[in-house]
């Protein structure tokens, strides 16, 4: 069996809690909103955004418009508000798997504004950690597509086996699976930490003394 050299990372629902809906964004940002809205992806632009396809000033004009009538200003305010905050448990356990020399790496579907939050603040402590970072508004697709997948590899140099892979989609595991990593479905309500070092415990990266 293809030893690990690389751990990669979804971002949102994986090493970051999201709100996944519009819904959980305009309610805790105490807005007022009819009906249900739905999740992030069932405004078109918000997948043409993250893959590249449109422009911040346009997105937020068409979110605004899919909110019911909010000011471009809003919108930004809204889209900003999908990010919350780091789930526990990982700069210890990123530490460690950098101690074994180990590549970590993040491969996200996200933009601009989020990509630079990740890093510069939301991910703390954590941010030193990720020597390969890729994500869909670069490569201009989004995961599921396999480009996704070869960018990273490309990147890392890593490939196939070699990489384990995180993330709270099927479609996305399922892809990565297609590429022969070692690829694990989280839940992004759950502890994602916990079941990383679980699974990479199974693949023999963490023995029975570290759990």
């Amino acid at each position: 069996v293809e030893e690990i050299r690389c751990v990669c990372f979804d971002v949102g629902g994986v090493l970051l809690r999201i709100r996944r809906t519009w819904d959980e964004v305009v309610d805790d940002l105490d807005w007022q909103r009819r009906g249900t809205i739905g999740p992030l992806d069932r405004i078109p632009a918000f997948n043409a955004f993250q893959s590249g396809l449109i422009d911040y000033k346009q997105y937020c004009h068409e979110l605004a418009v899919f909110l019911g009538g909010l000011s471009a200003q809003q919108a930004d305010v809204a889209h900003r508000s999908i990010l919350k905050e780091a789930y526990p448990g990982y700069p210890k356990l990123l530490s460690e798997l950098a101690g074994r020399g180990l590549l970590i790496g993040c491969l996200s579907n996200t933009n601009e504004p989020h990509w630079e939050r990740f890093f510069n603040g939301k991910l703390e402590e954590m941010e030193r950690y990720f020597s390969v970072r890729v994500a869909s508004h670069e490569v201009e697709v989004n995961k599921p597509n396999i480009a996704m997948f070869e960018a990273f590899e490309s990147e890392a140099e890593f490939s196939g086996p070699e990489i384990a892979y995180f993330d709270d989609t099927e479609e996305n595991v399922v892809a990565a699976n297609t590429m022969g990593w070692r690829a694990f479905l989280v839940d992004p309500l759950g502890s994602p930490a916990e079941l990383v070092r679980d699974s990479l415990e199974s693949l023999g990266v963490f023995g029975a003394r570290d759990s």
